[in-house]
């Protein structure tokens, strides 16, 4: 079966640190993380452009979060949340039926993120 991210996407994905927790754990995970860090991207972020695209830039403390989501009329195209600390530490892309982990990297960056309140200082 044909890679559904593309190669380029899978050598990014598999480039990433090996994730020892069971499936099951990790998607739970990611889910918890995307559920917390969404509300405080959309309160906080301004909106900017990357690669011509309009995303929404939130900064919280160390982390740089960023959020694109489909434009009205472009339904095929995926939402895309991407966490950083000096490196990426989480990507996900995912549309009504599909989430796709394409960077995981375990960490006490986790459990970080998960606390952020909207009031968190940036740049700490």
């Amino acid at each position: 079966m044909a890679d559904p991210l593309g190669s380029r996407s899978a050598s990014r994905a598999a480039s990433a640190r090996a994730d020892p927790a069971p499936p099951a754990e990790r998607a739970a995970r990611v889910a918890a993380i995307r559920a917390h860090v969404l509300p405080l991207i959309r309160a906080l972020a301004g909106a900017q452009r990357a690669g011509g695209l309009p995303v929404l830039m939130a900064v919280l403390g160390p982390y740089t979060f960023t959020y694109r989501r489909p434009l009205v009329g472009e339904r095929a195209k995926p939402h895309r949340l991407e966490i950083r600390r000096r490196r990426r530490l989480m990507v996900l892309e995912w549309n009504e039926d599909d989430l796709r982990v394409l960077v995981f990297r375990r960490g006490a960056w986790e459990d970080e993120v998960l606390h952020l309140q909207a009031g968190t200082a940036a740049g700490g």
